[in-house]
């Protein structure tokens, strides 16, 4: 368990008393000592803990405690079963630091912690300015992360996908469902939902850094008609979404995946198209944009062998055209870049070929 033991003839509750809360920032991690609870009869304090990494928060509380005559232990709460966390042990490291800080005449004997205290020195004369500049920034996480927990939420529990999909059950009414895959950090997905109230919007997103944030944005926003599923898309699409229950499948700058030993990992394939166009119902649309020429042109082939697909738009947008519809921030920075975007749509329509088939 992280501690360290340190040399003093005070007791904790002389030495913390008064002394609480305490903000620190140790490269990415936000430390904050609340409060403190002492126990006069064992000499032994609980010091309430916050450590912020990034979008994760751990509560917990770390212990100060006089083990014998001129020595006190600082180490993690026995309950605790986070201790080979780094945050943790930088936090337990951190406060026997601010036990010598506050009293000079304690010094360190002996930790398994010593790799962290390198990192706590810091100028006296900053440590206001500091203090007050991340009071601030661990205000702003602290809200992130509370946006981020009500967005969860809206994002689908791996339960769900045991399930057979039911809409009506997701979503909680009967309105069209449409799904963008790739999303991002959804600035197409939420515009959408905000504009189109009538219809129900499903995100496909595997990739974590824009999960967090599109936790956050539903967090804040908290629409009705917009759910997140933290998968990947082609297992949805073949063992998942069921067939012609789609208005609209929206594909947006997918990654192109360059090296050709890489080739196999690109999502638009026969495999997933053949997936994409047994989701959709009759009429339903299929929107793919793409800044990668190469690319673009392959889909275009590759759908002409899909005869339920008729192309009805195909069109490419300079850097400076007006009418871009600027999906998402990965577009808008490929235009400043002058870089042009190619977009296709083709819809679903079976008829013509059942009406073809009957006059045979």
């Amino acid at each position: 368990m992280p501690h360290a033991i340190l040399k003093s003839d005070r007791f904790p509750e002389e030495i913390l008393r008064e002394r609480f809360p305490v903000i620190f920032r140790v490269e990415d991690y936000f430390l904050k000592f609340r409060k403190a609870f002492f126990d006069p009869k064992t000499h032994t304090a609980l010091v309430e803990t916050v450590v912020l990494e990034k979008a994760l928060r751990r509560n917990f509380y770390c212990m100060i405690t006089t083990q014998r005559a001129g020595e006190l232990i600082v180490r993690l709460d026995p309950v605790a079963k986070i201790e080979r966390a780094p945050g943790i042990q930088m936090a337990v490291a951190y406060l026997a630091h601010l036990v010598t800080k506050w009293e000079p005449t304690a010094e360190i004997e002996k930790s398994n912690l010593k790799r962290f205290f390198s990192l706590f020195e810091q100028p006296d004369s900053e440590r206001g300015a500091a203090y007050r500049r991340l009071l601030e920034i661990y205000r702003r996480n602290l809200k992130r992360i509370y946006f981020q927990r009500v967005g969860e939420a809206f994002v689908l529990s791996d339960w769900e996908f045991l399930l057979p999909c039911d809409w009506t059950r997701v979503f909680g009414n009967d309105f069209p469902v449409e799904v963008e895959v790739g999303p991002g950090k959804g600035r197409f997905l939420f515009r959408e939902a905000r504009q189109r109230r009538d219809v129900n919007f499903l995100g496909i997103e595997w990739a974590r850094r824009y999960l967090r944030e599109l936790e956050e944005k539903l967090g804040r926003d908290r629409p009705s008609n917009v759910r997140v599923a933290f998968a990947d898309a082609r297992v949805l699409f073949a063992e998942w979404i069921p067939e012609n229950s789609l208005q609209a499948v929206h594909v947006y700058f997918p990654d192109p995946w360059w090296k050709k030993r890489h080739s196999g990992r690109k999502l638009l394939e026969t495999k997933f198209v053949a997936n994409v166009e047994r989701s959709l119902r009759e009429g339903g649309r299929f929107y793919f944009a793409t800044d990668v020429e190469e690319y673009f042109e392959a889909v275009l082939e590759l759908l002409k062998g899909f005869p339920n697909f008729r192309k009805i738009f195909e069109k490419t947008y300079a850097p400076g055209d007006p009418n871009n519809p600027d999906r998402s921030n990965f577009e808008a920075k490929m235009r400043q870049r002058g870089r042009p975007v190619f977009e296709a749509h083709w819809e679903k329509w079976t008829k013509d070929l059942e009406v073809v088939s009957l006059v045979r």
